[in-house]
């Protein structure tokens, strides 16, 4: 219903603190391995994520010492279109010949995560064009555009938010949602978030949805999900300010 009522291109735009498996979620979302994840903090930067019109096609557009840089994957071959040499092109070119044999996904993944760690002289703006696998979003025939944000707990949070929405500058009717462990649905951390969320004029606070990870910890059987339960639940600061 959300879709059909909006313009032909969907934000989904996904939040929370550090290491609450947001990439792990866009991951599953689009049905590839294609963002760096793990148990330690990843996302350092802001990625604009978007479908390639053609299955063996894709991309990562950055700025590296404020020049621009474009690496382009296909089947057979990945060239890098930069303007000088620098370390992160040779970060790139060893992970390349390290996975030469791998698949073109493979090594869009492998120069992510270079990128993500090559912190110094990266803007904080990474565009992505890859084909989506098989998942809820290729199978929709609609058109979505995904923004994966850093932690939000993080030092540099105010300067993302900035980025963010002039990234997001184009679009409306975006969706956020905030992924969160089920152990962490009551931190207060957050509060400047919510308000941050809400102020965003080009995402629809009234749609947020909150995905909870690790909610098997919980121990909750689903028999037992009553109202008592959920009212629990949706009193804890998380959901009691994004819900």
């Amino acid at each position: 219903k959300f879709v059909d009522a909006s313009k032909d291109t969907v934000p989904i735009c996904v939040m929370g603190n550090y290491s609450s498996g947001k990439s792990t979620f866009i991951n599953a979302l689009i049905g590839q391995e294609v963002l760096p994840s793990g148990d330690m903090p990843v996302t350092a930067k802001i990625y604009r994520i978007t479908q390639s019109k053609e299955e063996g096609k894709a991309s990562i557009s950055l700025k590296y010492n404020d020049k621009p840089v474009m690496i382009e994957f296909n089947d057979y071959s990945v060239q890098i279109h930069n303007e000088e040499d620098s370390p992160l092109v040779d970060s790139l070119l060893e992970c390349l010949e390290q996975h030469k044999e791998q698949p073109f996904m493979y090594k869009v993944h492998c120069c992510l995560d270079a990128i993500n760690n090559e912190r110094k002289g990266v803007a904080d703006l990474i565009e992505v064009v890859i084909p989506f696998g098989k998942g809820l979003l290729k199978d929709s025939g609609k058109s979505f555009v995904i923004f994966d944000t850093p932690g939000s707990n993080t030092a540099t949070n105010t300067d993302h938010f900035t980025i963010l929405e002039e990234a997001m500058k184009d679009l409306s009717n975006g969706i956020p949602i905030y992924v969160a462990e089920y152990n962490s649905l009551d931190s207060c951390d957050n509060e400047s978030l919510y308000k941050k969320i809400k102020g965003i004029s080009q995402v629809d606070s009234r749609f947020t949805m909150i995905v909870v990870n690790k909610a098997d910890s919980a121990n909750i059987k689903e028999e037992t999900f009553d109202d008592e339960i959920k009212g629990l639940i949706l009193k804890q600061a998380v959901p009691r300010n994004l819900y």
